[in-house]
Order: C-alpha cells, then sequence, then structure tokens
C-alpha cells in the first residue's frame, strides 16, 4: 500500500512516481480530496482503474467497483448498499 497527498501531482518528480505506482493497482482508495485542482486531476488520471472507493472527498469523485460505477449515497454504508446490509443489522 502506498499513500500520497493530494498536493503530490504538483510536482513533476511526484506525479511520474504516483503514474507509475498507480499504473499497476487494482483500487485507488480517496480520502478527504476535496480541492478542486485535485479532484480535476484525479478524474483526468484515473478513468482506467476499474476500483475507486471515496470517503470524505467532493462529490464530483465517483465511486467504481469492478469498472462499473456505484452510485453516492448520503447516508448508510457504501458496501452495504452495494451487497444489501442494512445499519440496522450491523448493530
Amino acid at each position: 500500500m502506498l499513500v500520497f497527498t493530494d498536493d503530490q501531482y504538483q510536482s513533476k518528480d511526484q506525479t511520474e512516481t504516483l503514474l507509475k505506482a498507480l499504473s499497476c493497482a487494482d483500487i485507488l482508495l480517496i480520502v478527504a480530496i476535496t480541492d478542486q485542482e485535485s479532484v480535476k486531476w484525479i478524474q483526468t488520471e484515473y478513468k482506467s482503474l476499474p476500483n475507486i472507493v471515496c470517503f470524505a472527498s467532493s462529490p464530483n469523485l465517483v465511486n467504481k467497483l469492478g469498472g462499473s460505477y456505484v452510485q453516492n449515497e448520503i447516508s448508510g454504508y457504501l458496501f452495504g448498499k452495494t451487497f444489501g446490509i442494512s445499519q440496522s443489522e450491523n448493530k
């Protein structure tokens, strides 16, 4: 697992490292990305990744599982909605 901050795309060297690392990735986990420049960069660079999961991020970033877009929900759990598990069953 590699961790990058949302401002690393601004450095050419860091961008190359990030793109190389993610070229062989199966999943991109996005946490708390709200800066619009970062959002645009992510949208441009990671269209081809089959699995993208976003938490506490811009609503313009979308979740993808197996290449299919998963609708963002205001409330509830992403995986619960996807796999039919309700919040009341988890308590």
